[in-house]
Parts: C-alpha cells; structure tokens; sequence
C-alpha cells in the first residue's frame, strides 16, 4: 500500500480540519508535500490532499491540472446520472461505487472516482439503460461480455459505455447486467445487494445505492480479483461501517453478510481487508469487520491469489450450479484460450476454431463471450442470433454485434461484417 509515515500523513490530512492541516502543512517541505500528492493519487485519494496541501505550497502544474480533470469528471458524472434518474426515464439501476460509497463519507469530504460503475436488474433494463447512454452522448465502443446461466436463463455480463468525444476528465459507464462479476467463473447475483436500497441525495442528484450491506457485500466481490488494497479502500469499508450521517447508520445485519459470504465463498476478499487494516495501524480496523470475520472464521492473514481456484471457484460452482463439472468445464477451456489469445502462432488457430464451433455454446453454458459492436444496426425485440458468412452476429436494441470467445476481429473485419449484414438487412 505505503509506508507507515506517509499513510499516516496522508490519514491526519484526510481527515483534518482546517486548523489541524495547516498544522501538519507547516511541518512538511515541498518535496515532502510533492510525495504525498503523487502517492494520493496512485491510492486514489488525491482530491482532498490537494484541497489540504494546495493552500500551504506552491504545487507543480502538473497538479493543478489533475484536480481540474478531477472536478470536469464529476460535474460529467453527475449529469449522466441526472439524465439517468431525474429525466423521467423509469430505469432500474444501482450505483455502485464511486458515488454509491461517498453517501456514506463525512460531510464535507469527496471520494475520487474516474467512471461511473451501475448495475441493471436485468437484460431488457440493460437495454433501456443503453438506450438513455447513447442519448446522453456516450457510445458503446468497446467490447461487451456476457453469459447466459443454464440454471436460471439469466443472463449476466456487463458493458461500456464511452464518451463519443475522448476526454481525460470521464472514462465511461460501466454497467453490470443481473450480477456484479468477481471473476470469469463467478458471480454475486443481483439480489444478494439490493435487498435494501437506498436514495441519496448528491451535488443535487438524487441517486440509488445499495444499502450498508449490499455496498460491503459489493466492495468484497471487488476484492475477489485484487491482490492489494489503496487507502481509499480502507476509507471506504471504514465509511460503509461507521458513516458519519445518522440517518445511513442503520443497524447492519452481520448474519445475512456472513450467509452470503459462506455461500458464495468471499473469504479470500475478507482476509485481504483485514489483513491491509493490520498493514495500515494507524487506521483503525472497524470492530464490524473483525465481528464479521469471527462469525465465518477468517484470520487477518495474507492470503495466496492462487487460492482463488480451491477455495472460492470450485466450491463457488459446486454449490450454486446444478451442473459443476460441466461449467467448470467450460470455465477451464475458456480461460485457457484467453491466454493463448495473448500469443500470435495460437491467433489463426483460435479463429478457426470460433467459426467451426461458435460461441453460443459458451454463451448458453455460463461463461463469458464477447460481442464486438458492428454497427448501428437493432432489432425491435430483445434481440435476434444470425449466421453471417460463418459468423455468429447478433442484432440487440442497441445496436448489431458479432459474437465470439475472443476479441479477435480487427476493424477492418468488422466492417466487412457490417457491410454484409446492411446488403442482408439494410
């Protein structure tokens, strides 16, 4: 994370007034305060150490220009959450993250975020929520991923959705479709965080969030993918567990944390907080985490990444799929050609084998392919699977996708495809 002095620097300025950060200013020289801003941002805290350090030194340009990025990207932000919520558009949505988390911060405080991350209750809310993007001046330029679970028929997955004009100040929508993912095998479903929700009020947007439990539930999902912790982390889980306004303070309910945590395997992600709190002294760890981790029997101890596949993947399927051999499977075969695709001797192979079988195998079997956006091409209904010169294309409300297990197509490929599918439906 960082050394115990410049965590604890970083802390007393987080947290301070006015007076106790001009106390602490005048200790630190220029090169130490140059030190704590570029640390803030690689722990995502940067915008308050600014606003502490900006009044007491003669800061770098290079600084400057961050915090106003910084400030572009939230006013950006929040008016894409207002033509979300506030316009009339009638989506089923959760923020989750980033402004979800900064409800729950001490008044006065902001927490850094880059993207908007949301989740839908389902495919058709996902296109509803496409359609409200677009229109917002954003575009779905990069790849989507999705899967369909045999057990339910839901279907899981999630989507970008980016600035049509580049900008360094806003880097999407990144919307999560019934599920939040943890990894290419697993997956929290879409109840386990919204049994309570919650409206928000921020920078005059009313917003929804999950509430106490669903943001805990969603930030160890997040950690199942993680190796280390930043200090926004730790503010986050300790502003989730102790917030500051008394009117989020409900009484959070341990036992239904701990059930889904047993069910879908999370102690990997648990050890890993309580273990970056012990790294971190002078941030106290929140005396729930530790009352959570003794009703699962977690120890604050570094835990090993390769235990990822024992001990959450394999017992993950065994227990919330009806056909695990059969998944795990797939899972295995998918992962390894997800390797091979970083390789260029297995790239015409790995084409060939796309067009022999296609995707749609995997898709019906839970594990995650991708559709690369051809054009603007939709279908009036959920949406329609075609073969297109061997090609598995689909046509969706939001546009016409070709369908493959890996990301393989170059643009000039794509527009082949897309010209062909025009002459067929245009």
């Amino acid at each position: 994370m960082t050394d115990k002095l410049t965590a604890e620097q970083l802390i007393n300025l987080y947290y301070g007034d006015v007076d106790s950060r001009a106390t602490l200013a005048a200790q630190l020289t220029s090169e130490t305060a140059h030190h704590l801003l570029e640390t803030a941002r690689l722990n995502k805290i940067f915008p308050e150490i600014y606003e502490a350090l900006q009044p007491h030194f003669t800061l770098e340009e290079e600084h400057h220009l961050f915090y106003q990025r910084y400030r572009n990207m939230r006013e950006e932000i929040f008016r894409i959450l207002n033509g979300m919520g506030v316009d009339g558009a009638g989506l089923d949505f959760l923020v989750l993250k980033g402004p979800g988390i900064e409800a729950y911060y001490p008044p006065g405080k902001s927490r850094y975020f880059h993207d908007l991350d949301v989740a839908v209750s389902s495919l058709d809310e996902f296109w509803k929520t496409g359609h409200v993007l677009l229109e917002n001046e954003l575009d779905q330029f990069s790849t989507m991923t999705m899967f369909t679970e045999p057990d339910t028929g839901l279907t899981h997955g999630g989507a970008r959705f980016d600035p049509v004009e580049e900008t360094l100040e806003f880097e999407g929508v990144e919307v999560q479709i019934g599920a939040y993912s943890m990894n290419m095998r697993t997956y929290l479903p879409w109840e386990t965080f919204t049994r309570g929700r919650r409206q928000v009020r921020l920078a005059d947007v009313t917003v929804p969030v999950p509430d106490r439990e669903g943001n805990l539930l969603i930030y160890l999902a997040e950690l199942m993918s993680r190796t280390k912790l930043m200090l926004r982390d730790l503010f986050d889980v300790t502003c989730v567990t102790q917030p500051h306004d008394i009117s989020l303070a409900d009484e959070i309910d341990l036992d239904y944390v701990a059930q889904v945590i047993e069910r879908y395997h999370l102690h990997y992600a648990l050890r890993l907080l309580l273990h970056s709190y012990e790294e971190t002294p002078v941030l106290e760890t929140p005396p729930m985490l530790l009352e959570l981790a003794g009703r699962v029997g977690v120890q604050p101890t570094l835990p090993p990444f390769e235990e990822l596949r024992r001990f959450h993947i394999l017992p993950y399927l065994r227990r919330n799929t009806s056909s695990p051999l059969r998944n795990y499977w797939y899972h295995n075969l998918r992962e390894t050609t997800t390797r091979w695709n970083d390789t260029d001797r297995w790239l015409t192979l790995m084409k060939a084998a796309d067009l022999r079988f296609g995707a749609k195998p995997f898709f019906q079997n839970g594990a995650y392919v991708y559709f690369m956006k051809l054009n603007a091409m939709q279908h009036e209904g959920a949406w329609k699977w075609l073969k297109v010169d061997r090609y598995d294309v689909v046509l969706t409300p939001i546009g016409s996708f070709v369908v493959c297990c890996h990301a393989l197509y170059g643009d000039e490929e794509l527009d082949e495809l897309a010209g062909e599918l025009e002459q067929m439906y245009g």
